[in-house]
């Protein structure tokens, strides 16, 4: 039985959380894979609300700009999703 979209999303979130508390507690490799994860997502999102598709990837670099700025501001109690998506909505304004 293959995992339904929505355990997938769950256990995509909680990885990025994970990874998102340790970068926050100085580890370089969680910080790598969380941007490396995030940046296919943010562009995916991205690129279905933007006319040009060359705005996406530009988006998704002021997006993970804002993701490594912001990061202090994450808190591993909350889903991260809901915290990525305020930051693309903000800079896809």
């Amino acid at each position: 039985m293959k995992p339904s979209n929505s355990n997938k999303q769950q256990s995509r979130s909680a990885i990025w959380r994970d990874w998102a508390v340790a970068a926050q507690e100085g580890n370089k490799t969680a910080y790598n894979r969380l941007l490396s994860e995030i940046a296919p997502f943010i562009r995916n999102f991205l690129v279905t609300r933007v006319v040009n598709p060359d705005w996406a990837d530009d988006i998704t670099q002021e997006v993970l700009i804002s993701v490594h700025k912001s990061l202090n501001t994450y808190s591993g109690d909350r889903p991260i999703t809901t915290w990525l998506m305020a930051i693309i909505n903000f800079r896809n304004t």
